[in-house]
């Protein structure tokens, strides 16, 4: 399993549950945490993302991994394009085919409706779009489509590394794509995407919290970058626990 940064960032303890699961359900599945080079990459460092790339392909070779399974899109995309040697899998797709903890279905039947972000890397993806789309109907929850999803999703404004090099229009992209619901809540598979919504003005929701967490008030917890950096600290000594124990 392959988490990404945004989303261990976000939720180790998140992560850690969808890990065992999956643990449950899959034998022989490992867990690893490393820059998949994205950022790098869409900032013009090639050179750079070269040296994340590699490495992260001599991890994968050391673990004997085969396949690869994703929960973040740039993620998907990246190891997708640059290591087509290598079976990438979304763990959206993963959790439709071994099924849902049995506590999760039906659970949100009762929540108010949300607007579905499609992330942009994924745009054309269509089995991750279906597969999602299985996954909020099986959890129950009443959603509605932006009138730009799929293959015509727009931008969340995170993309590109836009909040770095330019903050006013990211964030003026954010408050576009959240207002195009009147939903107050939007739901993505992408841990980014929920920020930007967040940022934009409505409440932003992980799908993984709607799965693996029966707890989750239906609002992500504001937190700033050194608690993101702290998260992605423990996240790591999470995971290199878990590779010890292996």
């Amino acid at each position: 399993m392959y988490a990404g940064c945004a989303l261990s960032s976000y939720s180790p303890s998140l992560v850690h549950t969808v890990f065992n699961y999956l643990q449950s359900k899959c034998s022989g599945i490992g867990i690893i945490q490393q820059c998949c080079g994205t950022p790098t990459r869409v900032m013009g460092d090639m050179e750079q993302f070269k040296i994340y790339h590699s490495q992260l392909e001599r991890d994968l070779d050391t673990m004997g991994a085969t396949t690869v399974v994703t929960a973040c899109e740039n993620c998907f995309m990246s190891i997708k394009t640059y290591a087509p040697h290598i079976k990438i899998v979304s763990l959206y797709s993963l959790l439709v085919e071994i099924g849902l903890p049995e506590s999760a279905k039906e659970r949100h039947k009762n929540t108010l409706k949300m607007a579905l972000h499609d992330p942009c890397p994924t745009r054309y993806e269509k089995k991750i779009h279906h597969d999602v789309r299985t996954l909020l109907a099986q959890i129950g929850l009443p959603y509605e489509e932006f009138k730009q999803n799929r293959e015509k999703t727009l931008c969340c404004g995170s993309g590109g590394m836009l909040e770095l090099t330019n903050s006013a229009l990211a964030h003026e992209q954010m408050r576009t794509r959240a207002s195009q619901t009147e939903c107050e809540s939007i739901v993505s598979y992408c841990q980014s995407c929920a920020e930007s919504m967040n940022k934009g003005g409505k409440n932003g929701v992980h799908l993984l919290d709607l799965i693996f967490n029966p707890t989750f008030e239906m609002k992500q917890k504001e937190q700033g970058t050194l608690k993101k950096w702290y998260n992605r600290f423990s996240a790591r000594q999470m995971i290199s626990a878990l590779k010890d124990n292996t």
